[in-house]
C-alpha cells in the first residue's frame, strides 16, 4: 500500500501533466505552433533546453551532458526542425546553473549592456 504522501505526489504529477495539455491546446487555438521539447522539470533538478539565447541564425542551447546527454540530444533533435535549417544550435554545458534554476539566458540577462 502506498502512503498518502506518495499518492499526493503522483497526483501532483498528473495534475501538472493535465495543465500542460490544457495550456498547449489553448496556445494551438491561438495559432501557435506547440512542440514538446524533452526535459525534466523538478525544481532544483530541472533540465531544460529552452533557457537559451536565440539570435539571427543561432540558438545557444543549455545542456547538462554526462548521464543526461541523451535528454540533451533528444531536446536538440526536437528543436532542430522547429528552428529550421538556417539556425545553428550551439550547446553550452551549464548543469550547475540549471541546478540553481537558471541557464544560459538567465546568466546572460544578469549582465546589462555597457554603453561607452
Amino acid at each position: 500500500q502506498l502512503s498518502p504522501d506518495i499518492l499526493a505526489y503522483f497526483a501532483s504529477i498528473m495534475r501538472g501533466r493535465q495543465q500542460r495539455h490544457v495550456l498547449a491546446d489553448a496556445l494551438r487555438d491561438l495559432g501557435f505552433l506547440v512542440t514538446p521539447i524533452p526535459s525534466l522539470a523538478e525544481g532544483d533538478r530541472s533540465i531544460t533546453a529552452l533557457n537559451g539565447i536565440q539570435a539571427r541564425g543561432i540558438y545557444i542551447m543549455p545542456v547538462w551532458g554526462g548521464q543526461y546527454a541523451s535528454i540533451d540530444a533528444a531536446a536538440r533533435a526536437a528543436l532542430g526542425p522547429v528552428l529550421g535549417t538556417h539556425v545553428r544550435v550551439v550547446q553550452i554545458l551549464c548543469g550547475e546553473s540549471q541546478r540553481r534554476a537558471g541557464a544560459v539566458h538567465c546568466a546572460a540577462s544578469a549582465y546589462p549592456l555597457v554603453q561607452p
